[in-house]
């Protein structure tokens, strides 16, 4: 299988979509050095540009926004150039979670980027909201705020501001968090060749929520599936 048979796989369904990306070791490890890096391969790269460049928003939590030292989303030219033709325009906006509201260092994302992000804010603390409207200082206009009650609250508000399909590129506890509300579509999984990581606590969803396997290929020596859920009822 090619690259471009790879992508025809991961086709959006029509509607609201959340997805989430990971990809693991071949020892069920997902970081080493406190990052992804050391599993991913070209193939798995190529990838993550696409399900960015069709998405119609980047979602991230906050620690690993820092310790991915993420900036705004940047799409490779040829995946820039077919968004266009789609009529999707620039690069689809990052919106970053946070519960805290408390942003340290690295932040780049607060600055470099090629379009405006979102700075999501969860919970009423009236502390965390202080430390995000401080945030949103140090990103000279590039970042709006939005606040919701829980994670499902976010996610509505983001499906209203127009962003049908939604990427979650982690982190794992924030992907099992929406997992075990109920709010994730689909699971995008890679499983790399590399070993050698360390593994994170609380990265499945809830017994119950079920998924059921719609692809499998075997690409550069990474196995790529994708899965969808099984809902009893429409959200």
């Amino acid at each position: 299988m090619n690259r471009d048979e790879l992508f025809e796989n991961y086709a959006w369904p029509p509607g609201r979509c959340l997805r989430t990306n990971f990809v693991y070791g071949l020892d069920a490890s997902l970081a080493a050095d406190g990052t992804s890096g050391h599993f991913s391969g070209p193939a798995d790269n190529a990838l993550l540009h696409h399900l960015r460049a069709t998405a119609d928003l980047v979602l991230v939590g906050a620690s690993t926004a820092m310790a991915e030292n993420y900036i705004g989303v940047r799409l490779p030219d040829d995946e820039a150039a077919a968004r266009r033709r789609r009529g999707q325009g620039g690069p689809p906006p990052l919106a970053v979670l946070t519960s805290s509201g408390r942003i340290g260092s690295p932040d780049r994302f607060l600055r470099q980027t090629e379009t405006g992000n979102y700075l999501v804010l969860t919970g009423d603390d009236p502390s965390a909201r202080a430390a995000a409207e401080e945030a949103l200082t140090r990103s000279a206009g590039t970042m709006t705020l939005l606040q919701a009650a829980d994670l499902r609250g976010a996610i509505e508000q983001l499906y209203a501001a127009g962003h049908q399909r939604i990427l979650c590129e982690g982190g794992p506890r924030v992907a099992a968090a929406l997992a075990q509300a109920g709010l994730v579509d689909e699971m995008c999984v890679a499983l790399s060749p590399a070993t050698g990581g360390v593994g994170h606590p609380g990265t499945a969803p809830e017994a119950g929520h079920r998924y059921r396997p719609v692809f499998a290929g075997l690409v550069d020596d990474f196995v790529f599936t994708r899965w969808t859920a099984i809902k009893e009822s429409t959200r």
